[in-house]
């Protein structure tokens, strides 16, 4: 049998080049995880509201920008949904979103994030909308506002403005059930 030797130029290849993958697998390790929903103390204290009004308008759809805030939540808290027509977790949970609108009738913004607005236009035109008003997040400043850091995204907002919860990802199976738990805590703060 034959026995295979490392020379000494292939050792000090070799060595460094384990060393550096074992330290890129230890920092993914440390540093990856699945997204989590946010509590509400690791949340912005507040948004700002009027960032809501400067969005885009999406043909055929009540435009947020053109809703007076104060006026039209009332008191209550509300829902922003960022979403995008080509988001395959956004197709998921469009489902919960249409039967939690139903069951509350909430007040639920919807921002349509990195996408065209023909495209998020003709999303809900497939599957329906859920929102009270939706818009493009031009220039992705509500993304900024929120912190968002993927889609979908969802978040309760208390009326002053407060953020009150953040979920990540779908609303499905225990995400959906952690967020309708806040959204009725929220609810029983008013």
């Amino acid at each position: 049998m034959a026995r295979f030797e490392f020379t000494r130029p292939q050792l000090v290849l070799l060595i460094p080049g384990l060393v550096l993958l074992a330290g890129i697998a230890l920092w993914f390790a440390n540093n990856i995880s699945a997204p989590k929903d946010t509590a509400a103390g690791d949340l912005p204290t507040k948004i700002q509201l009027h960032a809501l009004q400067m969005t885009e308008s999406l043909p055929r759809y009540p435009e947020v920008g053109d809703l007076d805030l104060q006026e039209t939540l009332d008191g209550e808290p509300f829902v922003v949904n960022f979403f995008a027509s080509w988001c395959k977790g956004c197709k998921e949970e469009h489902p919960n979103l249409l039967a939690f609108h139903e069951a509350n009738r909430s007040t639920i913004l919807g921002l349509a994030y990195n996408d065209r607005a023909e495209a998020a236009a003709a999303y809900l035109d497939e599957h329906a909308s859920p929102y009270l008003a939706v818009s493009i997040d031009q220039g992705s400043v509500n993304a900024e506002n929120f912190g968002v850091m993927g889609l979908p995204e969802t978040y309760i907002v208390l009326s002053d403005g407060t953020l009150f919860h953040r979920t990540v990802g779908p609303l499905t199976g225990e995400r959906l059930t952690v967020f309708q738990d806040k959204w009725s805590q929220a609810k029983s703060l008013n």
